[in-house]
Order: structure tokens, then C-alpha cells, then sequence
């Protein structure tokens, strides 16, 4: 606003109150001379200026507002500036700390593992857990696992569902292309892992708390190494999460978890209105209204950065822009608020399908939340991160809280002794139902969030849009150019055929007999002006007067 309002009252100082004779003389259209009254004109000036500067904070603030972004969209889309030819750097590196988005900026195509397994949904693939918030970030403490009490989500290795038996465990066979690190990817809840390298076996151990598999020295280091995974399927529903209570749930508050005074006060605020106005009653409700929160009014961008001076905290939730790490630490934070414990996880989404596998690059790095809601349930997962992310990311079946009403089936009176007819009304009807289901599963899974397809085409619609706008903005700026110069060199014209130029309306009638030369010709000269007594011949009289014209 400021420099507008200068350039423009420079302008005036210089063209109008500042008259330069130098430059004004002979010009004779109004706006080149100097104001009858300067100081009033320069008065005038300065009040609009400051009307302009004192009302434009105050209306702006009370015109109507961007809407946050409904649909979400990968800013990076915009502003993409990596170099595709950038050479590979190496396995792909996951550390303790947060670091999930310089992976995915440095090594987007890497590919770090491929798998095969038996599981319908595969799960996340887990390498971190981080438990502890140190006022900025989530990490990992001092390396020395929780002391928390047995859960369903606990890494084991003795082979066992936490049922009792092993027909419903899920096998996923691994093999890594490009990792480095301390820990192997690992499915949720595992039960037992294998691998035909006896060094591999004898430097892995499972850390049940966490869910990790931490890898000691292994001679032929993790890259090219196969290790098989049991896993047990999460067996939780909507109603057995919504009767945890957080009482129920406090007991990692005890072992060193980010307690809730510990939560900065704006995700705190956040969370409370949220459940407000979801009216959640429950902390699995709660969870839900902060994940949709986050994936529908939220966008997606890597290349975002914290402004100086800034909290990064309110930084993100003040913009709604950010990645995963962000959207995983916020609403951790919130949930610890509610009372609910929860933590970080960094790892790998499931991948992409490639014929019987299932290959995962470094695209597939990700960070998620987990929240604990008792033994029995143990830490289930959450995804507040955009669809816009476009590396794999899914809600997890149990927050599909349509579905699971949709399961339930409500009993209908039926007859003792169906008649043939009856039956095969049944059936049909039975067949109806179950098309109409199917139908309503795959209509739930597309409201999930936008396909890959969706978000790009939304993606090329912005630009395209964006460009058509800076066409019509060149070829309007052309058009008023063109009108402008034309209306000066009219104007122009018109002031030198009143006489007030001598340009090329003098050129063109030169040579002309002008106006007042034919009046000179119908009037005599009033004043003769004598030849010099040096030109008179000697002794001659001087001739008289004659009329102009005349020979």
C-alpha cells in the first residue's frame, strides 16, 4: 500500500504542484501549467492520501475472507523446482528425529523395499516411534523403551495371534532394495519375523512398546536383505474405542509420554473447539472430528517453511499449509490435550501394486499419530495428513465410521416355514442387498479423499487457469496502451489545428495562401516605411506610397 500511495504523490508534486516553466512553456492543455491554488490542491492530496492509509487496514479487515481450501491440494504442484536429473545419493536414510521430508525432497524415485503378503490391507510400514515433545519437536527420548504395560499392539515374537491361535495371522515377505539405518520396516502388531540370514536373525530384536525392529551390526549391511513378517490383523471397532475413557487411558502418561501440560496452549484451544463443535462425547470421536479437520480444510506442500521470528506451531495451523511431520505432531498434540496419550510414527505407506508385489519407494516416507486408548486396543492409528500427498496415504478402516454402521444389520421379522416362492424372493432380494452393498463400500472408499487422478487433474485445471488469467491480463494491458496512444496523438492533432502547435498541421499547409494574408490584399497599409536615404538615386524624389500588391 505504501509505495502506491508515494509513487502517486510524487507524481502530483512533480507534474502539478511543481510547474517547471522550462518544461510548460508553450504548452498550453490545462493539466500542464501550474494550479491556480497549489496549497488547496496540495491539501486535497495529502488527505486522500491519508484517508487511503488509515481506512484500507479497517476495511480490509472487514471484507470478506478467503474460504480454506476444501479440496486438498498440493501447493508444490505450483512452485515444483527440483532438477529430475539430480543424481541418486545413495539407500535411503531415516533417522531418529522428524526427518521424513527431506527424504522425500532428495529421493522421491529411490525405490527401498519390495514386499508380497496375504493381508487385504496392508498396513504402514513402521521404522521410528516417537514418544516424547520437547516443545518443537517429536523424537525418540533417550533411546531406552517405555516400561508400559502389555497392550494388543505390542511387537512379539513367539508366533501367536493374542487370541490363541495362528490361523488369522498375515505373512508379508520383505526384501530390501535401498536402506540404510537401524531399524527394518516393519508391519503393525507383529508376532514373529524370520529371515534365511542367520547374521540378519541374530542382530534383529523386536522392541514391543514401540512396535520397532532394531538391527545391531549386520556385516552385508540391510540392503539386499529378506526377512518374513507375521502379522495379526486389528480386530477394534468404533463403539469398543468410544467406551475408552481417559482414565482408562492415562497409564502412558506415567512412563514418560508427553503429558497434556506440556501442550502448547494454541492446540489445545484448537482441539476444545473442535470437539465443540463436532460434539464428540468420547475420545475416538474426537480423533475422527480432528482427522477430517485437517484432511478437508488443509493443503499439502514439502517446500513450506516456518517465516522468521514465527512459532512454527501456530505458523501451520494459522496458514493450513504444511506435510505429513506437521500434521502427525499437531494432532498428536491435541489428542494428548483431550487426555488421550499419543506419539509420532515415521515410516512407509504400503507402496504402490506391481503385479503380485507391492513396491515402496522414498515417495512412500511418511509420518502418522497413534493414540493409546487402553490394553486391550491397544495404539491405534490415524491419518490427518491430505490425499494430496499422493504417497499412498489411506484412512484407516476403522475411522470409516459409515461403513461400520452400514455392517450393522438390523433383524427383520421372518416366517417360520418359507414357502419356495418366499425363498427364492429371499434370495433374490439377498443379491440385491449385496450388490447395493458393494456398490455403497466403493461410493465410502471414494469419499475417503480425491484419487490420484482427481488431485491432478484439479492440479492442471490451477495452472491452466492461472495462465489463461495472465493472458487476458498482457492483452488488456496491450489494448488500454494502444487506446491511450491514440488518444494523446488525437488530442495532439486537435490542439495543433487551433493553432496552439506547429507540427506537421503547419508542414502540410505551408506553402498556402494564409487567412490574413487574403485580408492584407483588401486593405491599404496604414504606415509606409521610407527607403534609407543611402538607396535613393541622387537627385530624384522619393516615390510615393503604392498599395501592396501592386507593381
Amino acid at each position: 500500500m505504501a509505495a502506491p500511495v508515494a509513487a502517486g504523490a510524487a507524481v502530483l508534486a512533480v507534474r502539478t504542484v511543481h510547474g517547471d516553466p522550462r518544461y510548460l512553456e508553450g504548452d498550453r492543455r490545462p493539466q500542464a501549467g501550474p494550479v491556480p491554488a497549489p496549497g488547496r490542491t496540495l491539501g486535497a492530496a495529502v488527505l486522500c492520501v491519508v484517508l487511503v492509509a488509515a481506512g484500507a487496514p479497517v476495511l480490509g479487515a472487514a471484507l470478506p475472507q478467503l474460504v480454506p481450501p476444501r479440496i486438498a491440494l498440493n501447493v508444490d504442484v505450483l512452485n515444483r523446482w527440483q532438477d529430475p536429473d539430480t543424481p541418486r545419493l545413495g539407500p535411503v536414510m531415516i533417522d531418529d528425529d522428524v526427518s521424513v521430508r527431506r527424504s522425500l525432497l532428495e529421493q522421491s524415485d529411490t525405490e527401498v523395499l519390495r514386499f508380497t503378503t496375504t493381508a487385504e490391507d496392508p498396513s504402514y510400514l513402521r521404522l521410528r516411534t516417537l514418544n516424547r515433545f520437547d516443545g518443537e519437536t517429536f523424537h525418540a527420548g533417550d533411546g531406552e523403551e517405555p516400561d508400559l504395560v502389555s497392550s494388543f499392539s505390542d511387537a512379539r515374537d513367539d508366533g501367536r495371534a493374542v487370541s490363541g491361535g495362528t490361523g488369522d495371522l498375515e505373512e508379508t515377505d520383505v526384501e530390501v532394495m535401498s536402506l540404510g539405518g537401524d531399524r527394518s520396516p516393519m508391519p503393525e502388531n507383529v508376532r514373529e519375523v524370520s529371515s534365511p540370514s542367520p547374521a540378519l536373525e541374530r542382530a534383529l530384536t523386536l522392541r514391543p512398546v514401540d512396535g520397532e525392529a532394531a538391527l545391531e551390526f549386520v556385516p552385508e549391511g540391510l540392503t539386499g536383505q529378506q526377512y518374513t513378517v507375521l502379522s495379526e490383523p486389528r480386530s477394534s471397532t468404533p463403539e469398543r474405542l468410544r467406551a475408552v475413557t481417559p482414565a482408562a487411558a492415562s497409564v502412558p502418561f506415567d512412563t514418560g509420554y508427553t503429558d497434556r501440560a506440556e501442550v502448547p496452549q494454541v492446540a489445545a484451544d484448537l482441539a476444545e473447539r473442535l470437539v465443540q463443535d463436532a460434539g464428540a462425547e468420547n475420545g475416538f470421536d474426537a480423533a475422527v472430528a480432528f482427522q477430517d479437520y485437517f484432511r478437508t480444510a488443509f493443503a499439502y506442500s514439502l517446500t513450506v517453511n516456518t517465516p522468521p521470528g514465527e512459532d512454527p506451531l501456530e505458523s501451520f495451523l494459522e496458514d493450513r499449509i504444511g506435510y505429513c511431520e506437521q500434521f502427525a505432531s499437531t494432532f498428536a498434540l491435541m489428542m494428548t490435550a483431550q487426555g488421550y496419550p499419543a506419539r509420532v510414527v515415521i515410516g512407509f505407506t504400503a507402496g504402490d501394486a506391481d503385479g503380485d508385489e507391492r513396491t515402496v519407494s522414498a515417495r512412500n516416507a511418511h509420518a502418522w499419530p497413534e493414540v493409546w486408548f487402553g490394553p486391550e486396543q491397544g495404539w491405534v492409528q490415524f491419518e490427518p495428513t491430505p490425499a494430496a500427498a499422493n504417497n499412498g496415504v489411506r484412512t484407516p478402516e476403522v475411522t470409516d465410521l459409515s461403513a461400520s454402521e452400514e455392517d450393522v444389520e438390523t433383524p427383520e421379522a421372518t416366517p417360520d416355514t418359507p414357502t419356495a416362492d418366499e425363498e427364492s424372493a429371499s434370495s433374490e432380494g439377498g443379491t440385491t442387498e449385496e450388490q447395493s452393498g458393494a456398490s455403497t463400500e466403493e461410493d465410502e472408499t471414494a469419499e475417503q479423499g480425491p484419487s490420484p487422478q482427481t488431485v491432478q487433474r484439479i492440479e492442471w485445471g490451477t495452472v491452466s487457469v492461472l495462465g489463461l488469467g495472465a493472458l487476458l491480463a498482457g492483452a488488456a494491458a496491450a489494448v488500454v496502451l494502444v487506446i491511450r496512444r491514440r488518444r494523446i496523438r488525437s488530442r495532439e492533432e486537435r490542439w495543433a489545428a487551433l493553432g496552439g502547435g506547429a507540427g506537421s498541421v503547419a508542414r502540410e499547409t505551408a506553402g498556402a495562401e494564409s487567412p490574413l494574408r487574403r485580408a492584407g490584399a483588401a486593405r491599404p497599409v496604414r504606415r509606409a516605411t521610407a527607403p534609407s536615404p543611402r538607396s535613393r538615386p541622387s537627385g530624384r524624389a522619393a516615390p510615393p506610397a503604392s498599395w501592396p500588391g501592386r507593381s
